[in-house]
C-alpha cells in the first residue's frame, strides 16, 4: 500500500464548535493536539491528515502548471491532500526528492507543496519536479503559485490492488481554500508500545485542550 499500518494509532477530530470561527483558531488546536500526543509515553510522532489512505478515498481537482497549456492537466486529475508536517514520517512514506513540510509552512509564507512519484512521472517526465510552480483549480487564482518542494512515493490510497493516482499534497498551515477542509482531520500517531493502550491518553490529550472537541 505504500504505508505502515504497525504500531499505529489513528482517531478523527471534527471541530464544528463556534469556539473555532478562523484559521487561527484552527490552526493553533491542530499544533497543540499535535505536541500534546507526541509529549505522550510511547508515542515516538504524530501528524494530522485530512483524508488517511484506505479509508476516505481521494478528493481529486483540477491544476494548471506555470508555463504550460491551461488543460494539460483536466479537472479531477490530481488528487490533493492536506497534512501537518511530520505526516510522510509517521505513515513510513519515503522522500525520494526535496524536502517535506516544516513548521514554516504557514499562512503568509510562500505557498509550497509535495508531489507523489506518479505525479513527478505524469508531469515532469524525465526532470525533477522541485521548483515548479502549479495552480490548484480550487485556489483562487489571485492568491498566487505553489512551489513544488518534494516528492515522496507513490501510497495506494484506494486499496492495495489500485494504481496510485498523481497526488499533490499542501500543508494544513497553507490551505486556504475555505474553512471545511481544515475544520476535520485525523490523528496519526506511531508508538513504541502497544497502540491499542493508548486510546485513553489520546482522549485524555484532547480533552485537556478543549473537552468540547469529540474524539
Amino acid at each position: 500500500t505504500g504505508i505502515r499500518t504497525d504500531g499505529t494509532i489513528t482517531f478523527q477530530l471534527s471541530l464544528s464548535q463556534p469556539s473555532y470561527p478562523g484559521t487561527a483558531e484552527i490552526d493553533e488546536l491542530w499544533r497543540r493536539v499535535v505536541a500534546d500526543v507526541e509529549a505522550l509515553p510511547g508515542v515516538e510522532e504524530a501528524a494530522v491528515v485530512r483524508l488517511l489512505p484506505l479509508r476516505d478515498g481521494l478528493r481529486r481537482e483540477g491544476m494548471e502548471i506555470e508555463g504550460r497549456e491551461v488543460d494539460v492537466v483536466d479537472m479531477g486529475a490530481v488528487a490533493y491532500g492536506t497534512v501537518t508536517p511530520g505526516y510522510f514520517s509517521v505513515m513510513g512514506i519515503a522522500l525520494e526528492e526535496g524536502r517535506a513540510f516544516e513548521s514554516s509552512d504557514v499562512r503568509g509564507a510562500p505557498w509550497v507543496g509535495v508531489v507523489n512519484r506518479a505525479a513527478a512521472d505524469a508531469y515532469w517526465p524525465g526532470a525533477s519536479p522541485l521548483g515548479a510552480r502549479v495552480y490548484p483549480s480550487f485556489m483562487p487564482r489571485e492568491a498566487g503559485p505553489v512551489t513544488i518542494v518534494g516528492v515522496v512515493a507513490d501510497v495506494r490510497a484506494e486499496g492495495a490492488r489500485a494504481v496510485p493516482t498523481p497526488e499533490l499534497h499542501l500543508p494544513y498551515a497553507q490551505t486556504p481554500s475555505g474553512l471545511s477542509w481544515i475544520r476535520g482531520g485525523t490523528v496519526v500517531a506511531r508508538a513504541s508500545v502497544d497502540p491499542a493502550t493508548l486510546a485513553g491518553d489520546v482522549r485524555a490529550a484532547v480533552r485537556g485542550i478543549d473537552p468540547l472537541v469529540p474524539v
